[in-house]
């Protein structure tokens, strides 16, 4: 919930992008494009830190002390993953962004006792005691380091599965990256290698359309974009729907800040506020309503009931 200005602040950056290029101010349009995806970048990072913040004030731990062990211990995580790129936090998830803040803080925690009964002085008790605390440390990156890269590896076996070529590729690659969002995740960005790659596919193909040499394929980005994502992820547009027709006073606020930008397909403020992230129930519709839709405009324009889409 603390980070949700943030993620707003995004989402009418990005309208206004797109406002913009409709009108044809392409260079604001392009820095507009530039100011959201650096806010992406840093969102993880801004998450760690409020977490640590949140946990330090809780358990009256130092608050300065617990954004630089967390941001140290993410950076340190990244830098492993990512040693031959000079800014660590290009990349960073937001799973790994929360989990490092979690354990970081619960070492210092487990530890702060230690250094309030026990004055550091330079002598083999004190040495001995941060000794320990900072080997906790380094083996947490060291874990984190392996658990990213064998997540690595995993989205990579499960990106050779789901890739969109046949209907039941679509669906799977459709659930999938729905079900990321359970976690708080955006599934679009853990996939984005096969985004791109359907995205180049997806050109190729209407431009040898437009020239005569190849008929329009039926899954293509603008097909999930359009039948699949009717206010954000999750065809969280009904959800809204919902909320306004029960008219109780306490969804008034997030209906407000929600509706606006649900009209441009941006959900985050529905997401976690409602919350649907970490919600066993809420997250029932919101893998199947985007299923339904998906076998609906599939079958749809496989019978030419509507035309695959042109651009």
């Amino acid at each position: 919930m603390a980070i949700m200005p943030f993620s707003v602040l995004r989402g009418l950056v990005i309208v206004a992008g797109t406002l913009c290029l409709n009108v044809h101010w392409v260079k604001i349009s392009t820095w507009l494009e530039n100011l959201q995806q650096s806010m992406l970048v840093f969102l993880p990072i801004l998450l760690n830190i409020i977490f640590s913040l949140q946990w330090a004030v809780r358990y009256r731990l130092s608050i300065m002390l617990s954004i630089s062990l967390s941001l140290t211990v993410l950076l340190g995580i990244t830098g492993l993953e990512h040693n031959n790129e000079t800014n660590f936090f290009i990349g960073v998830s937001l799973p790994v962004a929360l989990l490092a803040a979690i354990f970081t803080n619960l070492i210092l925690e487990k530890n702060i006792k230690l250094f309030r009964t026990n004055r550091i002085k330079f002598n083999w008790p004190s040495v001995k005691i941060l000794l320990i605390f900072f080997s906790k440390l380094l083996g947490l990156v060291l874990i984190g380091h392996l658990i990213l890269h064998a997540s690595d590896w995993l989205t990579q076996d499960i990106s050779d599965v789901i890739y969109p070529d046949n209907f039941t590729h679509g669906l799977l690659y459709e659930l999938v990256r729905e079900a990321t969002w359970f976690f708080g995740v955006h599934g679009y960005y853990i996939f984005q290698d096969i985004g791109f790659r359907f995205m180049n596919e997806t050109i190729s193909n209407m431009d040898a359309w437009k020239a005569g040499h190849d008929s329009l394929n039926i899954l293509s980005v603008p097909f999930y974009e359009t039948w699949c994502a009717s206010g954000g992820s999750g065809g969280t547009l009904s959800l809204l729907i919902c909320l306004l027709i029960s008219r109780n006073p306490s969804n008034r606020h997030l209906i407000n800040v929600s509706l606006p930008l649900a009209i441009f397909n941006i959900n985050e403020p529905l997401i976690f506020g409602v919350p649907v992230v970490l919600n066993p129930v809420m997250f029932i519709p919101f893998l199947m309503t985007p299923a339904v839709d998906y076998i609906i405009a599939y079958y749809a324009t496989l019978w030419h009931i509507i035309p695959p889409l042109q651009q």
